[in-house]
């Protein structure tokens, strides 16, 4: 199922689900997602040719859903993806928001462009690292 209202989107993977059904990103291009997948810690992905949404539910670890949309977040458009049933899976909390309350489980950083989720540049990169190392992350370098 696609929602596309508000300043984001999400998206439900389904047996019916299409990547055809949500354009997710303009592809041909390198860019980055961070992922928050342990305490207080980030990694910095490169994603070439763009996302789909199988790609972020196996980041996330199941069902994708806006779990975060910082409006004071730079760079604008900087969108949290969580699975949507981490609360009922028992997921470990990895952040804590005054919108949401407490998020578990793996948190993806896209942006959004209308209702696209779309790779961050490398300005965008650094501007939420910049974010994330604010409210107290740490980034952890993949080998």
């Amino acid at each position: 199922m696609f929602n596309g209202g508000g300043r984001g989107a999400y998206c439900r993977g389904s047996a019916g689900a299409r990547d055809s059904l949500y354009s997710i990103h303009k592809g041909g291009t390198v860019g980055y997602i961070l992922k928050i997948a342990a305490q207080r810690e980030f990694v910095s992905i490169s994603v070439e040719g763009g996302l789909n949404l199988l790609m972020l539910q196996k980041h996330v670890g199941g069902l994708i859903e806006i779990c975060y949309d910082p409006i004071q977040a730079t760079p604008k458009g900087l969108t949290g993806l969580c699975d949507e049933e981490g609360l009922l899976k028992g997921l470990e909390p990895m952040m804590m928001t005054s919108e949401r309350g407490i998020i578990v489980g793996p948190i993806i950083w896209v942006m959004t462009e209308g209702d696209d989720f779309v790779t961050l540049n490398t300005k965008q990169r650094v501007e939420a690292a910049e974010f994330l190392t604010q409210q107290g992350f740490t980034e952890t370098v993949m080998h």
